[in-house]
C-alpha cells in the first residue's frame, strides 16, 4: 500500500494574483468568456486579459484548450510588445503544463517568465516566480531543492506583510518537510496555515490547510485525525467548487478508509476522485487513485476488479515516466551519448590516420597557448609585484619626510621661546624669567610626547595650543585674549589631528597680527564639522599683512614664517598619501576699507 500522497501546493501560477478561488462554475465562466472574446476582435491588451481569464477557467475541465487561449495570449502580448503581459502568459503557461506532469515544460515557461520579469525590473513577479520553480521541483519530487526558494519567497511576503502568500509559502515548505519524513517541522508549518485560513476567513486556505494536516497525520499512523481532516477540506472545496482541492481529499480519504479497514468508503473515494482527475487531465492522481483501488480490492479479495486496476495504473506509469523525472532523463541521454560515441568509433578507424595528425596539431597548438598564458601571468604578476614595491617605497618616503617636517617643528618652537627668555634676562627680569621657564618646560614635554605621532585627539592639539598661548602672554607687555570655540557635534577625545597643526597659524597671529598692533587683540579659534571634514579658522584682529609695511617690515625682516612653510609641506605629503584634499587658506579681513586682521582657515578629513 502507497504511504505518499501527493498533497495539495498552494500554487502562484494563474494570472488571478494569490487567488485561485472561483465563486462560479468554472464552464459557465468560460462559456461567457469566450462570448465576450468573440465580441471583442480588436488585438488590444483587453482581449489579452480575455485570454488569460478564458484559459484559466479551462484549466482543469479542458486543459488542451486552456494551453491554446494562454499560446494565443503570448503571442498577442508579443506583438503588442506588452512585457508584463508576457511574463504573465509565460507564468499560466507554466501552470498549465504541471497537471500534465510535464515538468520540463512547465519549467521552461517559468524560466522564460522569471527572465522577462527581470529584465524590465519587475523584481515583485519574479520573486514569486522563484516560488513556481520550487513548485515545480516539489512535483518532481526534489524536495531538498524546493525548500530553498519556497523559503526565500517566504523571507520576501514576510517583508511586505501579505497574509496570504506567508500562508501558501509556509504550505509548500511543509509539504517538503513532509514528503522528506520531516513529520515535526512539517506540522509546524501546517498549523500556521490553518491559523491564517482561520484569521482572515479564507476557506481555500483552510481546505488546503486540512487536506495536507490529513496526509501528515495518515503518515504518522492517525488515520481517525486523518479523516476527520479530509472530510473538513472536502465540504470546503465542494461548497467552493476548489477541483484541485475536491480531488486530493478524496484521494486522502480512500487511503485513510483503507487503513480504517472501511474498504467500501475507501473504493468509493478512490474512484470519484479519479473521475474527477480524468475530468481535469491531472494525470498524478489518476496514477495515485489506481494504485489506492488495487490494494483495496486486493484487500476485499476482488481480483478481478484489482487487476483492472493495476492494469490501468501500469499504464498510467508508464506517462508519468516524463522529462521532468530526472534520472530517466539522464538514463534515455547516455544511452544516445553512447551510441553516439560507438558511430564517432567506427568513423575513427576509417580515418585512423588523419584524426592522429590532428590530434598532434592540437597537441602543438595546446601546448603553444598554454606557453603564452603562462608568460602574460608570469608577466601580469611580475609587473604587479613591482607596482606594489614602487608603491610601498613612496609610503616609506613620504611617511620619512612627513616624520621630518613634524622634527623641524621642534627646533623652531625652541628658537621662538630661547629669543624670548634672552629678552627676559636682557631687560634684568629674572623672576619672569624664571616664570617663563617654568610654562615652558610644561609645554615643551607635551610638544615633545605628540611630535612622534601621525594623529593625536583633537583635545590634546587643543591643550597644547592653550598652553603655547599663556606661554606668549607671558611675554608680551600688552597680552591678548584668546577664545575657542568648539562645535558641539565634535567628540574632541575620539577627533584625530596631525599633532600641533594649528600652533603655527596662532604664531602668524600673534607675531605679525598682534604684536605690531601694539595695543590688546584678540584670538578666535573655531572648530566645526561640516560634512565629513574638521574646518578650523584662526582669525585675529591685527594690524594685517598690508598695513604699513614700512612699519612692520622692520620687525619682521630676520623672520621666515617657517611653521606656516611646514603646515603647507605636511599637507601636500598627507594629500598625496591618503589620497585626501586637506586645504589652508589665508584671509586678509578688512573693516571700512582699512585692514582689520587675518583670517586662516584649515581644512582636514574628518578622523574618529
Amino acid at each position: 500500500m502507497i504511504k505518499k500522497l501527493i498533497l495539495v501546493l498552494l500554487c502562484h501560477f494563474s494570472c488571478n494574483y494569490l487567488s485561485a478561488q472561483i465563486d462560479e462554475n468554472q464552464n459557465i465562466v468560460a462559456e461567457k468568456l469566450l462570448e465576450k472574446l468573440k465580441i471583442l476582435t480588436t488585438k488590444d491588451t483587453a482581449r489579452f486579459n480575455l485570454l488569460i481569464l478564458y484559459s484559466d477557467a479551462l484549466q482543469y475541465t479542458d486543459n488542451a484548450e486552456s494551453v491554446k487561449s494562454a499560446k494565443e495570449a503570448l503571442q498577442l502580448a508579443k506583438e503588442l510588445n506588452y512585457r508584463q503581459g508576457i511574463v504573465q502568459a509565460y507564468r499560466h503557461l507554466g501552470a498549465l503544463y504541471l497537471p500534465k506532469s510535464d515538468f520540463t515544460t512547465s519549467l521552461d515557461y517559468a524560466q522564460k517568465a522569471i527572465k522577462e520579469a527581470i529584465d524590465i525590473g519587475d523584481t515583485i513577479t519574479a520573486q514569486v516566480i522563484e516560488n513556481n520553480i520550487a513548485q515545480i521541483y516539489a512535483m518532481m519530487g526534489d524536495f531538498e531543492h524546493a525548500i530553498p526558494g519556497f523559503k526565500k519567497f517566504y523571507r520576501a511576503a514576510l517583508h511586505l506583510g501579505n497574509e496570504k502568500s506567508i500562508a501558501m509559502a509556509v504550505n509548500n515548505i511543509a509539504l517538503c518537510y513532509l514528503n522528506l519524513e520531516n513529520l515535526d517541522s512539517a506540522n509546524l508549518y501546517l498549523e500556521q496555515v490553518i491559523h491564517y485560513g482561520e484569521k482572515l476567513k479564507d476557506d481555500q486556505l483552510l481546505a488546503y490547510g486540512y487536506t495536507n494536516m490529513g496526509g501528515l497525520l495518515d503518515k504518522k499512523g492517525q488515520y481517525k485525525e486523518a479523516q476527520k481532516n479530509f472530510e473538513l477540506a472536502l465540504r470546503l472545496a465542494e461548497e467552493n467548487n476548489f477541483t484541485e482541492i475536491i480531488i486530493q481529499a478524496n484521494t486522502g480519504l480512500s487511503e485513510a478508509n483503507f487503513y480504517l479497514n472501511n474498504y467500501e468508503e475507501a473504493s468509493r473515494f478512490a474512484l470519484q476522485g479519479i473521475e474527477m482527475s480524468k475530468k481535469a487531465g491531472v494525470v498524478q492522481n489518476q496514477y495515485e487513485g489506481y494504485k489506492l483501488l488495487t490494494d483495496i480490492y486486493k484487500s476485499q479479495n476482488k481480483f478481478k476488479e484489482a487487476l483492472e486496476a493495476y492494469q490501468n495504473f501500469i499504464i498510467l506509469s508508464d506517462s508519468m515516466r516524463v522529462e521532468g523525472k530526472k534520472q530517466i532523463v539522464i538514463e534515455r541521454k547516455e544511452q544516445e551519448f553512447k551510441r553516439q560515441i560507438d558511430r564517432a568509433y567506427s568513423d575513427a578507424k576509417i580515418k585512423e590516420t588523419e584524426m592522429r595528425n590532428q590530434y598532434l596539431f592540437m597537441l602543438i597548438a595546446i601546448i603553444v597557448v598554454t606557453f603564452f598564458i603562462s608568460f602574460l601571468f608570469y608577466k601580469r604578476q611580475r609587473d604587479a609585484r613591482q607596482i606594489q614595491k614602487e608603491t610601498a617605497l613612496t609610503l616609506q618616503i613620504s611617511e620619512t619626510e612627513l616624520k621630518a617636517l613634524r622634527s623641524q617643528m621642534n627646533p623652531h618652537f625652541l628658537n621662538n621661546a630661547f629669543i624670548s627668555i634672552q629678552e627676559f634676562l636682557r631687560e634684568n627680569k629674572p623672576d619672569e624669567a624664571e616664570k617663563y621657564l617654568i610654562q615652558f618646560s610644561k609645554l615643551m614635554r607635551a610638544v615633545l610626547n605628540c611630535s612622534d605621532k601621525k594623529e593625536i585627539p583633537l583635545s590634546q592639539d587643543l591643550q597644547i595650543l592653550e598652553w603655547y598661548m599663556q606661554f606668549e602672554n607671558l611675554r608680551l607687555d600688552l597680552p591678548f585674549i584668546y577664545h575657542i570655540d568648539i562645535d558641539e557635534k565634535i567628540d574632541i577625545e575620539n577627533t584625530y589631528v596631525p599633532p600641533l597643526i594649528l600652533q603655527p597659524m596662532v604664531e602668524n597671529a600673534i607675531k605679525h597680527g598682534l604684536m605690531p598692533k601694539q595695543a590688546t587683540g584678540n584670538i578666535y579659534i573655531i572648530i566645526e564639522q561640516i560634512e565629513d571634514t574638521i574646518h578650523a579658522i584662526v582669525e585675529d584682529d591685527g594690524v594685517g599683512r598690508n598695513l604699513n609695511k614700512k612699519v612692520t617690515e622692520p620687525m619682521l625682516k630676520n623672520h621666515q614664517s617657517m611653521g606656516m612653510k611646514i603646515t603647507r609641506e605636511r599637507l601636500n605629503i598627507l594629500n598625496a598619501m591618503k589620497n585626501i584634499h586637506a586645504d589652508l587658506k589665508i584671509i586678509d579681513l578688512t573693516k571700512d576699507n582699512k585692514p582689520s586682521g587675518t583670517r586662516v582657515e584649515l581644512t582636514l578629513p574628518y578622523q574618529a
